[in-house]
């Protein structure tokens, strides 16, 4: 039996559940809370059921078939993180090598059919065929390996970028958004060399984003000329006007932060799109081949991303995890699915 945190139909439950015989599997040790974790119990993101939580720190704990698996070779015993989506390899998309498959599995969002589940808000999570796990170095705490799953839509977000523009031909770069997300595009930005900035209007969010290090923080955007590419993780829909406006002509436009149903700006200057000849590009998943790419910036940036966790929460107190989810929030918070895991490693050099 394993314990999980279960969504259905716009609540979250807590149950003990049947483990299926999956010949692989981990002992989830903490999972981060995700903005999309909002969006899930909000009724935004499907109808359940299913067990939430996608920022997985675990063990892998048991290892049958190790062929069934992908990313790096891994032994029992390992500390790694999941990358949550599996492509079906069968559709469309797949076979002609595109990025979005239309029958995408995804931990922690996906229905369960038994006998498979899936998602970390557990004690145990089992893997299904072709799952990828990636080692966390020796020397990364579990809080900073927490952050592998968005770094890696981060690192997917500057991609973006870079195919539409030589990084030697790049002015400045805008990140909207100083939230966990905005400081994870920031950090990516950051270790590809960019001259990038960090914008927010809440004087809160920004003053608390400064606790993991300097930051280049734009005071104003009407002064600022130059703006190759605007990264908008705030997903509103000002914030998205504001990154059409800001940018200069034959700039991008990344829209980060709007991956639910929002409402549509009250007047939009959809006519600087032609005027400026912008490139406007979403982000919709997590690229699996991110996640190494991932690692190595949180192993190599100077900035304290893990500073921005402000609340530890045991697997077993649902009315915590709840009342987190329903209340907007300034900072970060991670679930423990695994007390007794604070013992091994040096308590993981949390």
């Amino acid at each position: 039996m394993s314990k999980a945190i279960i969504y259905r139909s716009g609540k979250l439950y807590k149950e003990d559940i049947e483990e299926d015989g999956s010949p692989n599997s981990l002992r989830v040790v903490q999972t981060g809370v995700c903005g999309s974790d909002r969006h899930i119990l909000a009724q935004r993101l499907g109808d359940g059921p299913f067990v939430i939580g996608h920022e997985v720190v675990g063990i892998v704990d048991k290892l049958e078939r190790p062929e069934l698996l992908l990313g790096d070779a891994v032994q029992v015993g390992d500390r790694v993180v999941v990358a949550p989506g599996i492509n079906c390899g069968k559709c469309r998309n797949c076979i002609l090598k595109r990025k979005y498959c239309s029958n995408r599995f995804v931990y922690g969002f996906t229905p369960f059919d038994s006998p498979e589940r899936n998602g970390s808000f557990a004690e145990t999570m089992e893997l299904r065929a072709g799952t990828k796990l990636f080692r966390i170095p020796d020397t990364m705490s579990d809080d900073r390996a927490s952050f592998a799953e968005i770094m890696a839509c981060a690192v997917g977000a500057i991609e973006k970028i870079t195919d539409a523009a030589n990084l030697s031909d790049l002015g400045k770069v805008v990140v909207l958004g100083a939230g966990p997300a905005g400081l994870c595009v920031y950090t990516a930005a950051k270790f590809y060399g960019m001259d990038v900035y960090l914008y927010d209007i809440n004087e809160e969010a920004l003053a608390f984003a400064k606790r993991v290090g300097p930051l280049h923080i734009a005071e104003s955007l009407d002064q600022m000329e130059g703006v190759s590419a605007v990264i908008d993780c705030a997903g509103s829909a000002k914030a998205f006007t504001q990154a059409v406006e800001l940018a200069d002509i034959g700039g991008i436009v990344i829209e980060f932060g709007a991956f639910v149903p929002a409402a549509a700006p009250a007047s939009f200057p959809f006519w600087l799109i032609c005027q400026k000849d912008l490139t406007i590009r979403g982000i919709s998943e997590t690229y699996d081949r991110n996640f190494p790419v991932a690692l190595r910036v949180l192993q190599e940036s100077p900035l304290q991303l893990e500073q921005l966790f402000t609340e530890r929460i045991p697997l077993d107190e649902l009315d915590r995890i709840v009342q987190y989810l329903e209340k907007p929030a300034i900072g970060k918070a991670v679930v423990i699915s695994n007390l007794n895991e604070l013992t091994i490693k040096g308590e993981h050099l949390r």
